[in-house]
């Protein structure tokens, strides 16, 4: 399912970036893709689209997340453990890889969507806010242009959102919001070295305690949460206090 840009001014969104072989994201009765491979497809793209780097999981994070869904863990919290994890890492300025092994404690503490679930304690609801990395990040998106297209894409998506059906409304809901994750990045790809750049001079002090490709890898992770954290309205953890807890 794509969010319709008729005039064919932005990249087009698709909920999840899929092999050749799945037909329609989020049909599985269309794309021959069984629900367990499914949303275990929908959390690698989550997690790589808040970290970057490598596309696949590691052996180590697959064995994890197979006994996540076997255990019956909705996706959905899965995401937003991915996004309190992003949030503590950039506040804490970790270094080590960024995988789902790292995100356990964090699922730990979501409360599983569904009747009679109540409020979080305002301690943990939502992610953290970065330490002043993504207030630069207005500064390099400069181009009218490209902010006109950015302002599209968040009309564009926040039409998805309004028009999902009945069913799911979380897990929805959060398809919509990875999608829009996803063109937001690649339509910031003119900025994208001004991005890594700030990531780059603000983990400065940590340059010397990585090799070349650690470092790298950890400025794309800071890149890719300043720009998340220009839409907080945007994220699982937002879907879902909209959606089970009616904020």
């Amino acid at each position: 399912m794509a969010l319709d840009d008729p005039e064919g001014k932005n990249p087009p969104v698709t909920y999840l970036p899929r092999a050749p072989a799945a037909a329609s994201v989020g049909r599985v009765e269309d794309s021959g893709i069984s629900p367990a491979a499914e949303a275990a497809e929908e959390v690698r793209a989550w997690l790589v689209a808040a970290r970057g780097g490598a596309a696949l999981l590691s052996p180590t994070d697959g064995a994890l997340l197979v006994g996540w869904l076997d255990a019956g863990v909705p996706v959905s919290e899965i995401f937003r453990a991915i996004e309190r994890t992003a949030a503590r890492r950039i506040a804490k300025r970790t270094r080590t890889p960024f995988t789902l092994a790292s995100c356990a404690t964090a699922l730990k503490g979501t409360t599983p969507p569904g009747p009679g679930a109540g409020r979080k304690p305002s301690a943990e609801r939502g992610p953290a806010p970065l330490p002043t990395l993504h207030d630069p990040v207005l500064d390099v998106v400069t181009d009218p242009a490209l902010r006109a297209r950015e302002g599209a894409l968040v009309a564009r998506t926040q039409a998805a959102l309004v028009a999902r059906g009945a069913g799911d409304r979380v897990q929805e809901g959060c398809r919509i919001v990875h999608a829009f994750h996803v063109a937001l990045w690649d339509l910031l790809a003119p900025v994208r070295p001004a991005l890594l750049a700030q990531a780059a001079q603000a983990l400065d002090a940590v340059a010397t305690t990585l090799d070349e490709a650690a470092f790298h890898q950890l400025c794309e992770e800071w890149a890719r949460a300043s720009v998340r954290a220009r839409h907080p309205a945007l994220t699982a953890t937002a879907i879902y206090e909209e959606a089970v807890l009616g904020r």
